[in-house]
């Protein structure tokens, strides 16, 4: 027997300004990452006692920011 599964992946990103030659600071990056780290745990259903992957919040460079991304799977109801 077989069965449909449709679902949308939706991509989530915080970004912190890097603008040459100065880049991020600490701060904002530190912000940002916090901020990242409480909508993935909201939108997944984890509590603060979880440990999220080390590869969950990736960081990626822009051509003037920094990205923080990651995604959600949402099923078709």
């Amino acid at each position: 027997m077989s069965h449909r599964r449709e679902y949308t992946v939706r991509t989530i990103e915080h970004t912190v300004a890097a603008h040459p030659p100065w880049g991020a600071t600490f701060s904002e990056i530190s912000k940002a990452l916090r901020s990242a780290e409480t909508e993935f745990r909201k939108l997944h259903g984890l509590g603060a006692e979880v440990s999220i992957a080390d590869g969950a919040l990736p960081m990626f460079p822009g051509d003037d920011e920094l990205i923080v991304r990651f995604t959600v799977k949402e099923s078709q109801k």
